[in-house]
């Protein structure tokens, strides 16, 4: 993480100069490096002509990705940031740079109400209305069949933090996650559809009434149910209105576009499971690290996933 934001303030000064000398940038912005940048560095912009995002990619293939899945959205009328630079730049690849972007800056939510509750369910909607019935191209998984993959990342997952966070039932959870296979390839039989894969509130920007989807680095094809269940628990976790009535929303605005089969509503339950236990690896990551307010996100995760489960988790949260 530090060698990360020491990097992006090192390559401030060339971000500034490059913006500058292809008169993308005018001579009182004010570049501010933020981001994890594990797909992309991130660079917000302020000046006269408004706001930016610069991108930064070091990965050519994640490039691509990111400009095919955003054409593929543009053309079907799926609401990302307009673009207003994008290329492969030589004079960066010495400093590690492959390619850049420039988006126009969208304003953020600071919590979700219905509004956004509904225009994010007709968003992914639209979204997961762009369907391929075959792998291919820019989109291929890394090994064997999703539905596999699928199953064999819940497992791993599970195998990363069972014993982190003392629980005693981890054999029982992982054959849990595996007796889901023969209906998740029933599901890939079906085709699959564009989605976002990482949904959540700081992904989601406000053109007027819409909302936009940020941050497509992630995007490609698999199976709807992955962003449909991050955005549910993004809605129940909202500090502000009741969950319920925001579920509600979010389902008025995606059946506008797109309508969830009996077999999709039946996996439900294992597509929530593989969030959290998603959700529990990177929780874990944060208090190895000495960050203790992610028990409480661990300890709202082992619920949730205990639930869904039928208590096949066992064990405590508590450090």
């Amino acid at each position: 993480m530090e060698r990360t934001v020491s990097r992006r303030q090192a390559l401030l000064p060339l971000v500034e100069w490059w913006g500058r000398s292809r008169g993308l940038l005018d001579s009182g912005s004010a570049l501010i490096p933020v981001g994890q940048g594990k797909k992309a560095l991130v660079f917000l912009v302020s000046g006269a002509r408004g706001g930016q995002v610069v991108r930064l990619f070091s990965d050519p293939l994640r490039y691509l990705r990111y400009l095919r899945a955003g054409a593929l959205m543009e053309n079907h009328g799926v609401p990302v940031p307009y673009r207003m630079a994008s290329g492969i730049s030589p004079a960066l690849w010495g400093e590690g740079v492959w390619a850049f972007s420039m988006e126009e800056r969208l304003t953020l939510s600071d919590c979700a109400d219905a509004d956004l509750a509904r225009g994010t369910g007709e968003t992914l909607g639209r979204l997961h209305g762009l369907t391929r019935g075959r792998w291919g191209g820019l989109f291929l998984p890394s090994k064997g069949s999703y539905a596999r993959l699928l199953v064999t990342e819940a497992v791993s997952r599970v195998e990363a933090w069972w014993g982190h966070f003392g629980l005693k039932s981890a054999p029982r959870l992982k054959e849990w996650f595996r007796g889901w296979e023969p209906y998740l390839s029933q599901l890939e039989a079906g085709g699959y559809q564009l989605v976002h894969r990482d949904i959540a509130l700081a992904n989601m920007g406000l053109r007027g009434h819409q909302v936009v989807l940020l941050d497509i680095v992630r995007a490609g094809y698999g199976f709807a149910l992955e962003d449909v269940v991050a955005a549910l628990d993004m809605l129940h976790r909202q500090p502000v209105g009741h969950p319920l009535r925001l579920e509600a929303a979010f389902w008025e605005g995606y059946t506008q576009h797109r309508v969830l089969s009996d077999h999709e509503r039946g996996l439900l339950p294992f597509f929530q499971a593989s969030f959290h236990a998603k959700r529990l690896k990177r929780a874990m990551k944060h208090i190895k690290r000495g960050e203790a307010f992610w028990w409480i996100r661990a300890a709202y995760h082992l619920w949730a996933l205990s639930c869904l489960t039928d208590s096949a988790v066992e064990g405590s949260a508590a450090g």
